[in-house]
């Protein structure tokens, strides 16, 4: 008799807290200034540059002026058993929209990718189960 694995459905919270690393992760590398390819954003206009440092922030392209845009961003509504990743506000979502025409931030990278797997691969037990 051979066993193999068998996996088991992932619930509404499982998705839940696996859009929430998504959304850390996405988070994390937008505010490094990192684009979509996990290379580093193109510089910002000199003008707004200069007007970051002036209000004591980095002169690069982290989506940080008010900070509204990527508190809004996180796990979003959606059937059991899916997950999603977005703003929970219309503002929010229309001001990354257009920040990511000028350079693609929001999305998954090969990093956040990373990140996924290596949550996955710390709670697989809870996903997959050996079957006989």
């Amino acid at each position: 008799m051979s066993k193999h694995f068998q996996y088991v459905p992932i619930t509404g919270e499982d998705a839940r807290h696996l859009a929430i690393v998504l959304a850390d992760s996405i988070k994390t590398r937008i505010m490094s200034g990192r684009d979509v390819n996990d290379n580093q954003a193109p510089p910002l206009a000199k003008n707004y540059a200069r007007a970051k440092q002036r209000r004591g922030l980095n002169p690069i392209r982290d989506w940080r002026w008010s900070g509204n845009t990527l508190a809004a961003l996180g796990p979003v509504t959606t059937p059991a058993g899916q997950i999603a990743v977005g703003f929970n506000n219309p503002k929010a979502a229309r001001i990354a929209a257009i920040l990511n025409v000028r350079c693609q931030q929001f999305g998954i990278s090969p990093g956040d990718q990373a990140n996924i797997i290596d949550y996955l691969n710390h709670t697989r037990p809870k996903f997959v189960r050996i079957a006989a």
